[in-house]
């Protein structure tokens, strides 16, 4: 079994989204998982599982197929949710089911996009 300090050297190479908290999401090859700032994983959510990415000046919202996970601007050590955005989108680009994700996140922008089923989009946001 791996010691925490290993554990953590194993990532150290992923790209992450850094946490104020001291935490981190490790963007690994299939799928994002949260640790806590001892290295204790917390959650896993894989790539395919992902329907939408979205970032505003204040928050980055990440849509799966079993939650909605939000990380305000404060939650962030990088304190940039556009940034992490673009972060989230490349290392799901870069997974053997990238493709695939990355058209299902674009057809629900294109959603969004159109008038009249705005409203339905934000309010399955609200309900996740």
């Amino acid at each position: 079994m791996s010691s925490e300090s290993e554990m953590q050297n194993v990532h150290a190479e992923l790209p992450r989204i850094e946490l104020s908290d001291g935490g981190a999401w490790i963007l690994g090859a299939r799928g994002m998982q949260r640790f806590d700032f001892d290295g204790e994983g917390k959650a896993s959510h894989p790539y395919a599982s992902i329907g939408h990415v979205y970032a505003s000046e204040r928050v980055l919202l990440v849509g799966t197929d079993e939650a909605l996970i939000t990380l305000r601007e404060d939650d962030l050590a990088s304190r940039d949710p556009q940034a992490e955005r673009d972060r989230v989108l490349a290392a799901i680009g870069a997974s053997p089911e990238g493709v695939a994700v990355l058209e299902q996140i674009e057809a629900v922008e294109r959603l969004g996009e159109q008038e009249g089923l705005a409203r339905v989009v934000w309010l399955t946001v609200a309900l996740c």
